[in-house]
């Protein structure tokens, strides 16, 4: 009887095991959130303040009226800013620790290097 009860609950057991873990979708459930977000939805958090984010090179995005355009290349971050009417650019080639600033219309932007990794970039925005 004990292995009649096994067999028969199994399924059932596997499909709760499944359900819990995230490995079935239970139906008519939303799919899971993404799990590698873009480089906007890192960014996103810092048009208002400070911020910590990795980004992924390269990439291009626009912060307080600052245009950023980031790449890397044998270990080192190129960061070419410029405003965004264009009156303003600059280019700077930084490792781990450099540092750049910009001012435009709505503000400052500085981007702190913590990391490079690949084309993995951490930075600080402030």
């Amino acid at each position: 009887m004990l292995t009649w009860m096994k067999a028969k609950f199994w399924p059932a057991v596997l499909l709760a095991v499944a359900l819990a873990t995230g490995c079935a979708s239970g139906g008519g459930d939303a799919p899971p959130p993404a799990t590698n977000p873009t480089n906007a939805d890192h960014l996103a958090q810092c048009q208002d303040g400070p911020c910590q984010v990795t980004v992924t090179a390269p990439a291009e995005f626009v912060l307080r009226g600052i245009r950023t355009e980031l790449t890397v290349a044998n270990g080192r971050v190129k960061l070419r800013q410029s405003t965004e009417d264009g009156s303003n650019n600059q280019v700077m080639s930084t490792g781990r620790g450099g540092r750049s600033s910009m001012s435009g219309d709505q503000g400052e932007v500085t981007i702190k290097v913590r990391s490079v990794e690949g084309n993995e970039v951490a930075m600080d925005i402030s």
